[in-house]
């Protein structure tokens, strides 16, 4: 019998001191696993740092445990209306976080650092949050009108 899933206080806030770590460690472990092609040392290298200024720019929002603040459960990078990063600590997968978040970044535009691509139905999950993947957008500045 499988057992269910209890439900999770969470509430969501924008990324502060003390988050960096939390960041850019779940952020270069998936970036390693996507771009397995790339050396290690110049995906860290570039990771971290884009990871940083991202944070810096405020385009992280994190979820986090209401009754532990310290805890954290999940975050997304964005820069409206693209979403670079979403990202969910596999126990708490399914229970909403990952679309809170998403929500969140009022996106429309997935970039190809989204991850979604990784997730092999690239064509449901962009229909299912009326997402455009657009792998050539890097940033809100290479968003075109066209």
């Amino acid at each position: 019998m499988a057992s269910a899933r209890l439900p999770v206080p969470y509430s969501l806030r924008k990324s502060g001191v003390g988050d960096e770590a939390f960041v850019c460690s779940a952020y270069l472990a998936g970036v390693s696993e996507l771009f397995r092609h790339a050396t290690p040392a110049t995906m860290h290298t570039y990771g971290r740092r884009w990871a940083i200024e991202q944070l810096d720019a405020g385009h992280v929002w994190i979820a986090y445990d209401t009754e532990q603040i310290w805890y954290n459960y999940g975050f997304v990078i964005f820069e409206t209306p693209v979403v670079h990063w979403v990202y969910v600590k596999s126990n708490y997968w399914g229970l909403g976080i990952g679309r809170a978040l998403f929500l969140k970044s009022k996106a429309t535009i997935a970039s190809h650092m989204s991850g979604i691509v990784a997730y092999g139905n690239l064509k449901g999950i962009c229909a299912r949050y009326g997402v455009i993947y657009s792998p050539w957008s890097i940033d809100a500045s290479t968003v075109s009108d066209a």
